[in-house]
């Protein structure tokens, strides 16, 4: 691995900054070769090739580079450093370089680089430089190098000296399903490998029918998630397989708290048998205790514990113990987190830890890193949590004199708490039940599952929340911990503890804070919709300019093909960006698949062997026209355009998807194909708009307007346990009018307007 790898791109402007503008030639060895910022590199390359005689007029240049000898030239310069360890091995292997030059230079990169990775471009080097090296060594050679490479690459044992990663991205460069130096999780092209693909189940071809999926519920009658939850006779929980199931319960209670009891809901796609049989062994267990919703909870302490527990090390003067005690309760930090506190007096720019957490003396605000997301860099304002706490919390940590008060604090908790309730019946009051109990009053007073998993500084990814996309307002945050901390001292007050001093209270005015402005944490691709409103403004402007381009030439020479084209990608890309903003599907890539059904979008847009993440979606009638006219436009052209119909006309998407088309010129003629994202990306990057920028927007937005479980549904996020504290994760009714009406206010204020193209425009 390298983190300072250059591409081609990238040596040329390091060529650029030394000497200026360059000659064409020097930026063609450059390109091809990678050739670093050094004379003596330029002139080996010129001596692979004999064309030094071609830099005669350019000597008075060389006086102008910096430093003639590149340090760490084999992984800063990997492209050069391929080429440099053929020569020095082999010699002269003209067609070595040419494949290197082909697979790996700026052509093979294209218009791509913006999305280059030093790892990935300097792995992309090594590993062609590789298999290279191991064809060579061969006796005798091949006679036909480039073919032998492909042939090697059919199968994994054709290169013995490649693991299966590093076979997998050699095949992908080859066989150009894999861009140099651009991570996949860059790319909208789907991962190309056997072992992966065989395990991706194609879905089902859906009719009508197949609706029973999603049952409906008769007038006046309750959903099946309104019902209790923990009823064994709901269909959802009993075993679609009952043969062969191990019946057996736990052996004893599980030691650790956080350790989650999961139970999936009829999904087909995500449930398996060893759910099924975790189920059924479970059922006992489920109904004789009724209430308890996971296993967790069994370790829960009763409230009114929690508070003697607290007020037991205030009343000890055991400061530093009951700051951290009240800190975990109130904020649901782990043990771990609480320990790494760091005390910072000053101002300092330093970037905080991954899941690091600090205290600010002088603004009194604690600093929580989410340790499990937002993507973006370590320290980024939108990947911390800032809560103003309590002046009295703020002086313990500052008294303490230590840059981490609180690393020892939940030892001593444990300790202090089981000599004080050890003649107590019942559980006895841990640092980590404390922290367990405050996280269940925490998820009982959040807005939603993304704000209580923020507050204790988390994202969702690892417990498998569906906190991705979100974004949540600092004031948002602070008033859930003022609700929090409020909610504390209320249940003291039965106990005639309340004015004892040990429950602070952090005091936010609730109608004040909706008024302020502020950052906030979580998403950093989420726009307001309102954003959109001049894309889809764009669009539909430059489809008008385009049909009338059609009149004007339809007197004089006739449409051209490229006109045509021009309306036909303009109008895709219209529909495409109306189909992902009204539904936050993913981006469209070869393995998606989408069918409209009934008033329903049947998606599937995950590319993943674990969760397909199938579902339905509420398609509104105005993209649904959008799409049936986009249709119809496609095919018109297809089939009466008489400057189309002269060209070799080919189709390689699927009758049976409901996906936007574009069409475009090749070589050979006009090909038909389902509509990716790189289509859209000029229109997009133009107008600010990141991949996934949809569906950022669409969950950021639509948080505020429906229930949870209905947003996880469109998402794909339910089923399989995406939610650690609930057994329930999967809406099992039809989406509600409310949701929809959402969804199409949501769709208004984004500014989208079908637009009929059928009679407005000459072919």
């Amino acid at each position: 691995m390298s983190a300072n790898a250059y591409t081609p791109s990238q040596v040329l402007r390091l060529w650029e900054s030394d000497i200026g503008n360059l000659p064409l030639v020097i930026q063609d060895f450059v390109y091809d070769y990678g050739v670093p910022v050094s004379l003596d590199a330029l002139k080996k390359v010129t001596e692979w090739t004999e064309r030094w005689s071609e830099f005669d007029e350019f000597g008075h240049l060389w006086g102008n580079i910096k430093k003639d000898r590149p340090s760490a030239l084999r992984t800063t310069y990997p492209l050069f450093a391929a080429h440099l360890a053929i020569r020095e091995e082999f010699g002269a292997v003209p067609e070595a370089h040419e494949v290197i030059t082909t697979y790996l230079g700026a052509d093979a990169i294209g218009d791509e680089s913006d999305y280059t990775s030093p790892d990935a471009y300097y792995n992309d080097c090594l590993v062609v430089r590789k298999a290279l090296k191991e064809i060579l060594s061969a006796s005798p050679p091949p006679s036909d190098l480039r073919a032998e490479l492909k042939k090697r690459l059919q199968n994994e044992e054709g290169l013995a000296s490649l693991t299966h990663a590093e076979w997998t991205r050699c095949r992908g460069l080859i066989m150009g399903h894999r861009v140099p130096g651009v991570p996949r999780a860059r790319r909208d092209i789907a991962y190309d490998s056997k072992t992966h693909t065989k395990k991706i189940k194609p879905p089902p071809v859906l009719s009508e029918k197949d609706l029973h999926e999603y049952p409906l519920v008769p007038d006046g009658g309750a959903g099946l998630w309104e019902g209790d939850p923990l009823d064994p006779d709901i269909p959802e929980f009993v075993p679609s397989t009952p043969k062969n199931m191990t019946m057996e319960l736990s052996s004893g209670e599980p030691s650790d708290p956080d350790v989650p009891v999961l139970f999936c809901r009829r999904v087909a796609d995500l449930r398996t048998p060893g759910d099924d049989r975790r189920i059924s062994a479970m059922l006992p267990w489920i109904q004789t205790t009724r209430g308890v919703r996971s296993e967790a909870d069994i370790h829960r302490l009763p409230v009114n514990l929690l508070i003697q527990a607290i007020y037991r090390l205030y009343h000890s003067r055991k400061w530093g113990e009951w700051a951290c005690a009240w800190l975990m309760s109130t904020t649901g930090l782990s043990a771990r987190r609480i320990r790494n506190l760091e005390f910072i007096n000053e101002d300092n720019d330093a970037v905080a830890d991954e899941g690091g957490c600090r205290y600010h003396r002088q603004t009194d605000v604690l600093e929580i890193h989410l340790s499990d997301g937002p993507s973006g860099p370590a320290g980024s304002a939108h990947r911390l949590v800032l809560l103003k706490i309590p002046t009295e919390i703020g002086s313990i940590l500052s008294d303490s004199g230590q840059r981490y008060p609180l690393s020892q604090a939940p030892g001593y908790i444990d300790h202090a708490l089981r000599r004080a309730f050890q003649e107590h019946p019942g559980l006895t009051p841990t640092a980590n039940r404390i922290r367990s109990t405050g996280e269940a009053i925490i998820q009982g007073l959040a807005k939603d599952n993304s704000a209580a998993l923020a507050l204790r500084g988390e994202f969702g990814h690892a417990s498998r929340g569906a906190a991705a996309y979100r974004q949540l307002e600092y004031r948002e945050l602070n008033v859930l911990f003022s609700s929090v901390t409020s909610h504390l001292r209320s249940l003291a007050k039965p106990l005639g503890l309340d004015d004892s001093g040990a429950f602070p209270i952090h005091d936010v005015d609730p109608d004040a804070a909706h008024t302020e402005k502020g950052g906030f944490a979580g998403s950093s691709r989420a726009l307001p919709p309102e954003h959109f409103q001049g894309v889809f403004t764009h669009l539909s402007d430059e489809f008008d300019k385009a049909a009338s381009q059609t009149y004007r030439e339809k007197g004089i020479t006739g449409v051209t093909a490229e006109t045509l084209l021009n309306l036909q990608q303009t109008h895709a890309r219209l529909t495409y960006l109306a189909l992902l903003f009204s539904t936050g599907i993913r981006p469209i890539v070869k393995r998606t698949q989408l069918r409209l059904i009934g008033e329903c979008w049947h998606v599937q847009d995950k590319d993943s062997t674990d969760y397909e993440e199938r579902r339905m979606i509420p398609a509104l009638q105005s993209v649904v026209d959008q799409m049936i006219w986009h249709r119809q436009l496609t095919e018109e052209l297809m089939t009466c355009a008489p400057s189309l119909k002269r060209m070799e006309l080919s189709s390689t998407y699927k009758k049976d998807q409901d996906l936007p088309l574009w069409m475009e010129q090749t070589a050979r003629g006009i090909r038909v194909r389902r509509m990716q994202q790189r289509d859209f990306d000029v229109v997009g990057i133009n107008h600010g708009l990141e991949p996934r920028a949809t569906r950022h927007t669409f969950v950021a937005t639509l948080r505020n307007c429906i229930s949870e479980s209905e947003l996880n549904a469109m998402l794909g996020h339910s089923g399989g346990g995406w939610f650690r504290e609930s057994t329930i994760s999967m809406t099992s009714t039809p989406y509600s009018d409310h949701a929809k009406k959402a969804l199409s206010d949501f769709v208004r204020r984004g500014g989208f307007r079908a637009i009929n193209p059928m009679g407005r425009y000459e072919y």
